[in-house]
């Protein structure tokens, strides 16, 4: 006869498998993602069974669940009350025991929605840009990792920070180690200032750098980097980094950045520096919890402060998809082109 944790892996598997999309995740990330629920909340769990479609249906079984909790607690203190001298001890022992069930509902709904999430996107679980079909990694998570998470998130008690802690489990469930110690701390951290600096700084990236130009050093985004520089997310922010952009023998270089890139063709062999901020691991970590920045944007904007001396065109190419083995152009367009008697 099958236990209840074969019930419960019976039911989520059939559940990951019950949507076309979310057949793509691998045996491996399923295995991670069942791994963490047992050891997060116990594997008498049935995630299943509490994937609500709408707020009030979760609100209303979270008060349900705390109602069942709290008249359980009063039946198992019912002795103890008939004591008059035990009643302090009793009033303290259940505020604490509160204190707990609002811990563990957080929990539960953190861990609800990362399953829901890897079920529904199964690329946020795969811990890249690729499918984790591929994933050959039977790594489960680290239980030092869960511990730390399991403290941070059992005080998510807002929509925000369910959402949050939710991405950081499914990504650390498609890739272990996605997200560091020092990474976890700055989320349980972070206040409403620092995250909109986040934000901000973060639609500017382009594989783990940030291009800069004159409208970088000066306002909000050089203020919002300086801060982010002190938070160690930032680096080169008071200093100086540039980034090397070399030219084949054949005259040609590429910036890359998700399905975009911009072609750059000029004298063979040229060598070119553009100013940029660094981001840091513990940076590429947070900002990926966030919304995925403007690619075709941000390449434009590069294009607009390359050093045109020897080159003779600039073009954004669109692929098919973001694998860079993918050589797949469905679009070219031409953002510069030296003019016929330009010098430069």
């Amino acid at each position: 006869m099958a236990d209840d944790k074969d019930i419960v892996e019976l039911g989520l598997n059939a559940a990951l498998d019950s949507d076309a999309q979310s057949g793509k995740l691998s045996l491996n990330a399923k295995s991670r993602l069942i791994g963490a629920i047992d050891r997060l909340i116990g594997n008498a769990f049935d995630i299943p069974a509490t994937w609500f479609k709408s707020k009030s249906d979760r609100i209303e079984h979270e008060e349900q669940l705390r109602q069942e909790a709290r008249e359980l607690q009063l039946d198992t203190f019912k002795s103890m009350l008939a004591d008059h001298s035990a009643k302090d001890a009793v009033r303290l022992l259940l505020a604490a025991q509160s204190h707990n069930i609002d811990k563990q509902i957080n929990l539960e709904a953190v861990v609800r929605e990362s399953a829901d999430l890897i079920k529904n996107s199964p690329k946020l679980g795969s811990g890249s840009s690729s499918s984790d079909v591929e994933d050959s990694d039977p790594k489960q998570l680290d239980e030092d990792w869960l511990n730390r998470f399991r403290s941070h998130a059992q005080k998510a008690s807002s929509n925000e920070l369910r959402a949050l802690w939710a991405r950081v489990l499914a990504g650390e469930v498609g890739k272990p180690g996605s997200f560091s110690a020092a990474s976890l701390r700055f989320v349980a951290e972070v206040d409403k200032k620092q995250a909109e600096r986040c934000e901000r700084l973060s639609k500017k990236v382009v594989n783990g750098t940030i291009y800069t130009d004159h409208n970088f050093l000066k306002g909000q985004l050089f203020n919002d980097a300086l801060a982010l520089q002190a938070d160690g997310l930032i680096m080169g922010v008071s200093g100086s980094i540039q980034r090397p952009v070399e030219l084949t023998k054949k005259g040609l270089g590429v910036i890359r950045s998700g399905k975009f890139a911009l072609f750059i063709e000029g004298s063979p062999g040229i060598l070119f520096h553009l100013d940029a901020w660094g981001v840091s691991d513990v940076g590429c970590e947070v900002f990926s919890l966030l919304p995925p920045p403007d690619d075709e944007a941000n390449l434009k904007n590069i294009a607009q402060v390359v050093p045109k001396t020897s080159l003779t065109e600039i073009k954004l190419l669109t692929f098919s998809s973001e694998d860079y083995e993918d050589p797949t152009v469905i679009a070219s367009q031409s953002v510069w082109k030296k003019r016929q008697g330009d010098k430069s």
